[in-house]
């Protein structure tokens, strides 16, 4: 859960190398100024993902954002970068919960090393794991399981065990905050999950090295809520790409309400608005968060882009 006076903060980015970088953070306080210092930092991390793809440069970032406020202000990030070939994630931790990696039926916390929160000037340590083929990884604030009269370290063990058997079709981040919700009552505080699944087959690229006959079809939904001025921008950065690849794709867009009384939202497990589904051609890819450009979001989405082709 994010919005305007929600102090948690997530990205998903595509880095364009074949690896996917996940982000979930928490500033502190709540209210307005905790959703403007959330922005700022999630504005920050993008601008450093632009640069360089080594996850504690981009924390370390994140650091001197928060020491430029001169207010001695404190957050919490995890930062994990996953590449899909290699089945290997870096995860940079400051101040965090650690992600949860459920393989199999197994769950399991990456319990490394954590750095001092972020504001508190340190190095920050990248540590590297191998990955299982079928995991998935989940990243989650700390709003999701605190409650009053449980120690944290209880509440992760009570997650890990109402986590087991998340693996495959069910590893997705909507399962994960319903389990958690179910354990532990309804949040408190704002809670976000962020989940990425690591599967056999590829997610199916569409390559156009030659111009169809006629244009693929291409379907896409579309999660906004009207009254967000990242989820109106959003909608601009779609009606680029349906412009843009109108010569090669047949894209048709639906886009739902997520603030409306609509079980879609919550049947696609769709936590944060803006999020965009790519459904044909299957399998499913989807993209979270906000996107700059038509030719980023297309290849966030794995559809071809005139630039790119």
């Amino acid at each position: 859960m994010e919005g305007d006076t929600a102090g948690d903060f997530h990205e998903v980015m595509d880095l364009r190398d074949g690896r996917v970088a996940l982000v979930v953070g928490d500033a502190p306080g709540f209210g307005p100024e905790a959703a403007a210092l959330a922005e700022d930092l999630r504005a920050a991390l993008r601008r450093r993902f632009g640069h360089t793809t080594d996850p504690a440069a981009v924390l370390s970032e994140l650091d001197a954002a928060l020491s430029a406020r001169g207010d001695d202000l404190i957050a919490t990030a995890a930062c994990a970068v996953v590449d899909p070939e290699a089945r290997t994630v870096e995860v940079v931790n400051a101040g965090h919960l650690p992600p949860v990696v459920a393989e199999g039926p197994s769950v399991a916390l990456l319990d490394g090393w954590a750095d001092p929160p972020l504001g508190i000037a340190a190095a920050r340590t990248t540590l590297r794991y191998r990955l299982a083929p079928d995991s998935a990884l989940f990243l989650y604030t700390d709003g999701l399981i605190e409650r009053r009269g449980t120690p944290l370290d209880a509440a992760i063990d009570q997650l890990l065990a109402a986590s087991r058997g998340i693996g495959g079709a069910r590893a997705w981040a909507s399962e994960f905050a319903r389990r958690a919700t179910e354990r532990f009552g309804q949040p408190t505080d704002d809670a976000t999950v962020v989940s990425l699944q690591l599967t056999a087959a590829s997610p199916g690229l569409l390559v156009a090295d030659e111009p169809p006959a006629e244009r693929q079809p291409v379907s896409l939904r579309v999660y906004l809520d009207p009254g967000d001025v990242r989820s109106q921008q959003f909608e601009r950065v779609i009606a680029a790409l349906v412009s843009a690849s109108q010569s090669t794709l047949d894209m048709q867009v639906r886009f739902v309400d997520v603030t409306g009384p609509s079980m879609e939202t919550e049947a696609a497990g769709v936590l944060a608005a803006p999020t965009v589904v790519r459904e044909q051609p299957g399998p499913p890819v989807r993209a979270i968060g906000w996107f700059w450009s038509a030719s980023e979001l297309a290849r966030a989405l794995h559809v071809p882009f005139p630039e790119e082709s």
